[in-house]
């Protein structure tokens, strides 16, 4: 385990995650032994296995914020279906209308539009839960050592159960989501630690051979993922829209959804591993979009591997890339506050032909926007109850036991 945080903290946080979601058990097998299923997930949890994203969202008042909701005023205008590519809210990046939509899993139920703060394809009023298996937790021994895909297996499973509990379990802004987001019952399953584990395979991550390896660990993710989707599909029931989805015509599943690369950097801090899909140290533009390429194919949601440029030229070479290689969209790392906002120096770049917008272009005020909301400090928790940290003008916080009185960090 990590010592970002320590391991006792990361077992508390384990504990109340795991004992919150294993209760939604009881809704359908008033039998179910729901002290030894909570075990089992905090086991899976506080061994840095598989961590749920709403893991860093639990707080004293419970208020069990842990499903990502659309709002309806995301979904796009019907004018704009069509078009090749359209900005983020906030300067995240920009999505591709026709990649996101052709993974629609329910397309009678509307439009999909990628939602920002997940950076996942959702409904109106739909929303997800989303969590990360720690790949560098699967390691095997020896000089190359192989992944441990029983083991693996095993988490996914777990993970699925896990995500399909906290859709019962979790709070919603409104009927409408709740109703919405119950009606396809999305999960998102992602990894991290993916970098650790090229380096020691001795693999470059810019190769094709990574990239292969990379894809037939997601390949595994989502055949197991789906064969467990479909054994709760048969003690639940399917997702209630399963007549109208696109696997109406095969055997009836839990979730419409079920793998996604969503952003995770808190939870890769807590495991000490790296974020996602992405490089340890160094890596091209271009290399980390053809990485996200070779998994986006093995993938329900998007996968979004943040990038950074630096000029208008480099922004439309890799927006035309990223489409052409059949990514979701591509999402911007921003960096540090001072840093220069790689949107502003692509407003003007050109898509392939036929396309109607620049990359990276964001609605007036985004800026601002995102100075004034909170931010998550992913490298920081706090030395008392191990919990993330937010920076709340200009001043660390925990959520739980308040404002420190100056930045710190728990080793």
């Amino acid at each position: 385990m990590t010592a970002s945080i320590g391991a006792h903290a990361l077992e508390a946080l384990a504990r109340r995650a795991a004992e919150a979601v294993c209760v939604a058990d009881a809704r359908y097998d008033c039998t179910a032994k729901l002290a030894q299923t909570a075990d089992l997930f905090a086991q899976v949890i506080a061994s840095g296995r598989f961590l749920p994203q709403f893991l860093t969202e639990l707080d004293d008042e419970e208020r069990r914020n842990w499903v990502e909701c659309c709002p309806p005023e995301e979904d796009a205008p019907a004018a704009q279906e069509e078009t090749y590519v359209r900005a983020m809210p906030q300067g995240r990046g920009v999505w591709f209308p026709p990649a996101v939509r052709g993974k629609n899993p329910v397309p009678q139920a509307g439009a999909q539009t990628v939602a920002v703060r997940c950076l996942q394809p959702l409904l109106p009023c739909e929303g997800i839960a989303l969590g990360c298996v720690n790949l560098a937790a699967h390691l095997g021994a020896g000089d190359l050592p192989a992944l441990d895909e029983a083991l693996l297996c095993d988490t996914v499973s777990i993970a699925v159960h896990l995500l399909d509990n906290a859709l019962d379990a979790a709070g919603y802004p409104d009927g409408r989501c709740s109703r919405m987001t119950r009606a396809t019952r999305r999960i998102g399953i992602g990894v991290m630690g993916l970098a650790e584990v090229l380096g020691a395979r001795g693999l470059a991550y810019d190769s094709d051979e990574a990239r292969a390896f990379a894809a037939g660990v997601w390949r595994t993710l989502r055949t197991q993922a789906e064969e467990a989707s479909r054994r709760l599909a048969l003690a639940r029931g399917p997702f209630p829209l399963f007549a109208e989805s696109v696997y109406r015509d095969g055997a009836a599943r839990r979730n419409a959804a079920l793998t996604a690369q969503a952003p995770d950097a808190a939870l890769a801090a807590l495991c000490g591993v790296t974020p996602g899909a992405l490089p340890r140290g160094e890596a091209s533009a271009e290399a980390c979009l053809r990485m996200q390429a070779a998994l986006q194919d093995e993938a329900d949601g998007a996968v979004l591997l943040p990038v950074r440029f630096a000029s208008r030229d480099e922004a439309q070479r890799l927006c035309a890339l990223a489409y052409s290689l059949g990514c979701a969209g591509v999402a911007i790392d921003r960096g540090d506050e001072g840093r220069a906002q790689p949107e502003k120096a692509a407003q003007e770049a050109e898509p392939p032909a036929g396309g109607q917008a620049s990359l990276a272009t964001s609605a007036e005020g985004s800026e601002a926007q995102s100075r004034t909301q909170v931010q998550w400090d992913e490298a920081r928790f706090c030395p008392n109850c191990g919990r993330p940290l937010q920076r709340e003008r200009g001043r660390l916080c925990c959520p739980t036991c308040g404002p420190l009185p100056s930045p710190q960090t728990a080793e």
